[in-house]
């Protein structure tokens, strides 16, 4: 009888580790999804920054740090966090349209509540969905959540973020 009820629960256990693990692979390949995305959209959104001698550097710093968090939340929620469970930017900071802030190693990213007057560049940080969707955002709204990233509320994106990762 013990054999019996052994080979009734492991297929059962089987399955549903199966589930689990595809869940956990699910979680993980969203993550670096989420990151590779980020890194990109940060480094083509954060004008001035760039044309510092260690911009690239630390666009790269400030996102693997937001890509953390977020692969974090990710991870626990098993899906990507939504604008409350993860809050881009930094309040009281103010925004420099056309000027990043540097902070250490990386830049300081303002949260922006409501809208600027003008379309200037400045510093964002924002979470995408696989799809391009905006999932959080430091400044919601130029980037409001749930819009197209290079849709018509958002504008166009530049092209070396349409063509995928620079060289």
């Amino acid at each position: 009888m013990s054999a019996t009820t052994e080979g009734v629960g492991t297929p059962m256990r089987r399955r549903l580790g199966l589930r689990a693990t595809m869940a956990a692979s699910y979680v993980l390949v969203t993550a670096v999804a989420v990151l590779l995305v980020e890194v990109v959209a940060l480094a083509f959104l954060l004008p001035g920054v760039a044309a510092q001698p260690d911009g690239t550097g630390r666009v790269f710093v400030t996102a693997t740090e937001y890509a953390d968090r977020a692969a974090g939340i990710a991870a626990r929620l098993d899906r990507l966090p939504t604008q409350a469970e993860l809050a881009l930017g930094e309040p009281g900071v103010a925004p420099r349209p056309g000027r990043a802030v540097a902070a250490g190693t990386g830049v300081r990213i303002p949260r922006v509540a409501g809208r600027l007057p003008d379309d200037a560049p400045m510093s964002v940080a924002l979470l995408l969905s696989p799809a391009g969707r905006v999932a959080a955002s430091s400044y919601p709204g130029r980037y409001p959540v749930g819009e197209l990233v290079g849709g018509a509320l958002t504008g166009p994106l530049p092209a070396e973020v349409r063509a995928g990762t620079p060289a």
